[in-house]
């Protein structure tokens, strides 16, 4: 539907229909240099409702780990998977996201990951200005990661038709915004998930994708990290700091909206045990706050 943008890397249908198509995976990302890669969002990068907990980022592993060494990053672990990092947390908003996502830049990944925007929709945090605090989480990734590919996804789809409308147009917006950033220079990809339909995401929730749709996205990451391949943009991974670099990581707080009500999701609410169970009465009083972490490091003689 963004075919018109040139910086828009929209995965054709036929490929996505195969799991591992043999014309990407003829050959190495980057020379087969070590990809560093952070997945970074809310509950969908965590992998809520995927039979393993791995969410997209096995099969995403498994397409990339046959010719190059592959390690994600992120604070959090989730998943059956031994290489189960990332920083997916559940209701996460946007802003939200991105400062917990500065915890992690300072370990300089080489592939940024970014799937956020589906808990603003669902409680409806400032969908007016939510695509251009997209954009400034991208902002705030090239600038802690110079080197790395940072791959923007639009978030799928919901099963409340309100939200779905929303989402949309969420989504419509995107282009633009990244637009921004690829005229200064920025080595960025917007990634259309648009072959995850509303059969693929979980009846029970209306949010989460089920594993199929999992793999899907793991699909578009794939193709997306093989097209910035291709512009010459993906490089082995800077060192990341020795131990004694970091002088120190200072969490400090920030008032966070309060969300009215419980959003309604096919007709009824949103069970516990999705992203909105992270709004619980016991969560709703630490949703209040959210962490912002200002990463500072000096270089010690």
């Amino acid at each position: 539907m963004f075919s018109s943008c040139s910086y828009f890397y929209k995965v054709p249908q036929d490929q996505l229909s195969r799991p591992s198509p043999e014309s990407f995976r003829s050959k190495a990302i980057a020379g087969g240099s070590n990809l560093r890669i952070l997945p970074l969002g809310d509950s969908i990068t965590y992998g809520q409702g995927s039979s393993d907990g791995n969410g997209y980022r096995l099969p995403l592993y498994d397409l990339l780990s046959r010719w190059n060494k592959v390690e994600y990053i992120g604070r959090e672990r989730h998943g059956s998977m031994s290489n189960n990092r990332h920083e997916g947390h559940k209701g996460f908003p946007i802003g939200a996201v991105g400062n917990t996502g500065k915890l992690d830049y300072v370990e300089r990944p080489n592939i940024v990951l970014l799937l956020a925007g589906t808990n603003d929709v669902v409680f409806k945090i400032n969908l007016k200005t939510a695509p251009e605090v997209l954009g400034r989480v991208v902002d705030d990734i090239v600038s802690a990661c110079p080197d790395a590919v940072v791959l923007v996804a639009t978030i799928p789809p919901l099963l409340d038709r309100n939200r779905e409308a929303q989402r949309v147009a969420f989504n419509a917006a995107l282009p633009a915004v990244m637009e921004q950033r690829k005229e200064a220079g920025k080595h960025v990809l917007l990634v259309d998930l648009a072959t995850v339909t509303t059969r693929h995401i979980n009846a029970t929730d209306g949010i989460h994708p089920v594993d199929e749709g999992y793999r899907l996205i793991a699909d578009a990451w794939y193709k997306s990290i093989v097209h910035a391949d291709q512009k010459g943009w993906i490089k082995a991974p800077v060192a990341k700091p020795a131990n004694g670099e970091v002088d120190r990581i200072k969490p400090t707080i920030q008032a966070m909206p309060i969300v009215p009500g419980r959003p309604i999701v096919a007709g009824r609410p949103i069970v516990a045990g999705t992203s909105a169970g992270f709004w619980s009465p016991f969560r709703m009083l630490a949703a209040l706050v959210v962490v912002s972490v200002g990463c500072f490091w000096a270089l010690r003689n």
